[in-house]
């Protein structure tokens, strides 16, 4: 199995000969006939080896990076360009770069700028096969692990989506610090569809661009692994639908618990400050400054008045109690 090398810059290709990726030392010599050159944040002379040894011209950065469809995906000298603005391997949450691939019918060239286990993964696919794979073979086992990868986050995503529904709709309240956290949930699984769901937009159309190109030079078989991958992808951009549905659901689930708190916060509120109306009416009739009230010189008339101050809390409360304004919770 072929590990990249922790170095920034790297050139590997694919041995025709060994039939497995080699990493490339400068001054070295390019076998003949390799079909497939991939490119990690290269520097000036690895740039100038693949060149030389493809007779293509390889694009920057820069041109790599534009948001324009027309610039991205075109032929050109009988190769096609193809070019990715936003590429992120979502397995292994690495920061978002453009990828460039350049298809001809003898030479792949892929271009990157980060670290990516997809090379790893197409390398072991690759690895033992009897005959050495040509450009648009290697271009389909590309296509298939790439479009692999997309559908184990977005099922990883999925089973965290059905976990995080069973901690949301429990029959138990919830305080508002879980639901606050529950939130949070949501939007880190948000964060992590948004990411796969660039790479897989950016990925459709690219795989869309060959189909519909449908180069002369490439093979009937890899054509149709090219439109099984096309009709994969479009069932994950249905899927990615579902996943965007459901958690735009939780959202407002744990929302509208939320609100459901506050507003009896606010019942509890308003209750109290009906019931405690009566008796400070009461009290200020009471506390008024007459010479001339008939309660002050009755025996009774303190403990009177307690009384009736407490009877007007009470009645109301047991009126809200009847109509069910007074719960449990």
């Amino acid at each position: 199995m072929f590990i990249p090398p922790k170095e920034n810059h790297l050139l590997t290709f694919y041995d025709p000969e060994n039939k497995q990726l080699a990493s490339w030392q400068k001054g070295q010599t390019i076998p003949d006939h390799t079909a497939w050159f991939d490119l990690r944040d290269p520097s000036a002379d690895e740039v100038a080896t693949v060149e030389y040894a493809t007779g293509l011209k390889m694009p920057t950065r820069e041109q790599i990076s534009g948001i324009g469809v027309s610039s991205r995906n075109r032929k050109r000298n009988g190769a096609v360009y193809l070019h990715m603005p936003v590429y992120i391997d979502v397995k292994d949450d690495a920061p978002s770069s453009p990828l460039g691939i350049v298809l001809a019918r003898k030479i792949l060239v892929t271009l990157h700028y980060h670290a990516s286990k997809t090379v790893a993964r197409v390398s072991e696919q690759l690895d033992g096969c009897e005959q050495a794979p040509g450009s648009c073979d290697i271009f389909a086992t590309i296509g298939e692990v790439i479009t692999d990868r997309m559908a184990e986050s977005m099922e990883d995503i999925a089973a965290d989506l059905v976990h995080l529904s069973d901690e949301v709709f429990v029959t138990h309240r919830l305080r508002t610090k879980a639901l606050r956290e529950l939130m949070l949930h949501v939007g880190q699984l948000e964060a992590r569809l948004a990411r796969t769901r660039s790479s897989l937009l950016g990925f459709r159309r690219l795989i869309f661009t060959v189909c519909d190109h449908h180069p002369s030079w490439l093979p009937e078989d890899e054509h149709v692994r090219l439109k099984m991958i096309q009709h994969d992808l479009g069932m994950l951009d249905q899927f990615d639908e579902q996943l965007t549905d459901k958690l735009a659901f939780l959202l407002d689930a744990i929302l509208g618990f939320i609100n459901t708190d506050q507003n009896e916060v606010m019942k509890l509120l308003t209750v109290a400050s009906v019931a405690t109306i009566p008796p400070v009416v009461l009290a200020g009739i009471w506390g008024m400054n007459f010479k001339y009230m008939p309660e002050l010189s009755w025996p009774w008339g303190y403990p009177l008045a307690l009384a009736t101050i407490a009877l007007s809390i009470i009645i109301p409360l047991l009126w809200f109690k009847s109509k069910g304004w007074l719960s449990d919770d």
